[in-house]
């Protein structure tokens, strides 16, 4: 089988260029910020894993909605052994690329959030990001049940979603006229309604402010947006921080991590 360009440009010594898929799709997978760097990254924007490392090393983590890879790989940077699925075969394949040129071990299968391939209890860490709010509210409730089942006793389950009391969910209310959402367009949850099916499916439920005035603000990222992302990313920073300070300060968040701790003792 022929080498991938990518794979030449490492053999040949320089810098191995971004791989194309990623190229192509930066911006659906990363948010608006990153619809600039579509065909143009020099880099791969690989965030800091926001829950920071394993209590213990190489804990299993499951990484749905994975795409090309992202937060499977900052997974694995802080200590995880990351699984990521994605129903496609082309950003699977992708994943496989990216992770095999950053030197990342991480395992990829193609896969149904809907209906995980994998037994109950297995990963100490079900995580979702930038996934379940495209989703139908049918179709999330499932892949929020799945991520329950597969979560070990003890263990967690982290999933962002998008409030719709942040400033771009009334923005996007009062566009729309509160119509239904169609296709991959995202779906606004109220604190009340994540409160309700977290509960139900998986167990009570905590939340952390993720981004304010985006859904996805990466700081690590800062070198990679235009100037005025640049400035919002800083400004999502400093509310998430003051959000640590005064709780009342999430619900306006534009984004949550909605974060399950499974009751129950951990099994061997």
């Amino acid at each position: 089988m022929p080498e991938a360009p990518e794979d030449q440009g490492a053999r040949a010594g320089g810098p191995a260029p971004v791989d194309s898929f990623v190229q192509r799709n930066v911006g659906e997978t990363c948010g608006t910020p990153y619809w600039s760097q579509v065909g143009r990254l020099a880099r791969y924007p690989i965030p800091k894993f926001r829950l920071g490392p394993p209590t213990a090393q190489g804990q299993l983590l499951l990484d749905v909605g994975c795409n090309w890879g992202r937060w499977s790989i900052s997974a694995e940077r802080a200590g995880y052994a990351a699984v990521g699925i994605d129903p496609s075969v082309e950003a699977v394949l992708a994943a496989c690329r990216v992770a095999r040129q950053l030197g990342a071990r991480v395992h990829y299968l193609v896969a149904d959030a809907r209906f995980l391939p994998f037994k109950p209890r297995v990963f100490h860490l079900v995580f979702s990001y930038n996934v379940f709010h495209h989703m139908a509210k049918r179709d999330a409730l499932a892949s929020i049940a799945e991520a329950g089942r597969v979560a070990r006793s003890g263990g967690m389950v982290a999933v962002q979603m998008s409030n719709r009391f942040g400033a771009r969910g009334l923005y996007n209310f009062l566009r729309t006229g509160g119509r239904e959402p169609k296709g991959r367009e995202i779906r606004f949850w109220t604190p009340r309604q994540l409160h309700r099916s977290f509960s139900r499916l998986v167990g009570r439920p905590r939340f952390l402010a993720e981004g304010y005035l985006s859904l996805n603000p990466q700081p690590t990222d800062l070198d990679l947006l235009p100037v005025k992302w640049r400035a919002i990313v800083r400004v999502s920073g400093l509310l998430r921080r003051l959000s640590d300070l005064c709780p009342l300060l999430r619900w306006t968040a534009d984004s949550l991590l909605v974060i399950v701790r499974k009751t129950g003792a951990t099994p061997p």
